[in-house]
């Protein structure tokens, strides 16, 4: 009888050690779920809100005239932003030398928010074609129609012209004639040149003694 309550007792601390164990492993498991960093969620965009932006055309540089866009995923969709970016892209584009550039259309699509797509054609590159310096006192006449660095056969660039005003105004100054310099363009849609025109327009003294 003895042996017998010993065997029991034994069973019964048996059952008792692997009930603790499991409990303990239970909770162990519980606070690990409960702590487990949840997965990452993406929120969709509410009504208003742009859901995808593209260019779309051919022959485009889109990463550059992407990241020209103030039309962005997440925001709410507005008109000024669409007319901004309208005037974006084809400013991008020009400073490329594509001075037929236009935004066919803006294609907005509402399906769980605003899918935008602007279709854009990039047209021709436009190559310089005639350079004149008009204006310049007749002793440098000849050797200032050399000095722009604008050449037949480029493709135009506005940043180009610009720098080359403000190299042809130097290059007069330091010949001692001080003087406003311009450039202006003529663009030919058939041959896709531009002819540009440096216009110089020296300053009379009281406007030099300004100047200074």
């Amino acid at each position: 009888m003895r042996s017998f309550l010993l065997v029991l007792a034994g069973t019964l601390a048996l059952a008792a050690a692997i009930a603790a164990v499991r409990g303990r492993a239970l909770g162990e498991l519980e606070v690990t779920a409960a702590s487990a960093t949840p997965a990452a969620s993406t929120r969709p965009p509410a009504a208003g809100e742009v859901a995808s932006v593209r260019v779309a055309g051919s022959g485009l540089p889109i990463a550059t005239l992407e990241r020209a866009l103030s039309t962005r995923v997440g925001a709410p969709l507005t008109d000024a932003d669409l007319a901004r970016d309208r005037a974006a892209l084809v400013a991008t584009l020009e400073a490329r030398g594509h001075l037929g550039a236009a935004v066919d259309d803006v294609r907005v699509t509402w399906a769980g928010g605003a899918h935008v797509v602007f279709e854009v054609s990039a047209g021709h590159v436009y190559l310089v074609d005639d350079v004149r310096v008009t204006g310049v006192p007749a002793r440098l006449a000849a050797s200032a129609a050399g000095v722009p660095t604008l050449l037949r056969g480029q493709p135009w660039q506005p940043g180009r012209a610009a720098d080359n005003v403000a190299l042809l105004r130097d290059w007069l100054a330091r010949r001692g004639v001080a003087a406003e310099v311009t450039a202006r363009r003529e663009l030919d849609h058939v041959r896709h040149t531009v002819e540009v025109t440096f216009e110089v327009r020296p300053l009379a003294p009281a406007a030099r003694a300004r100047r200074r």
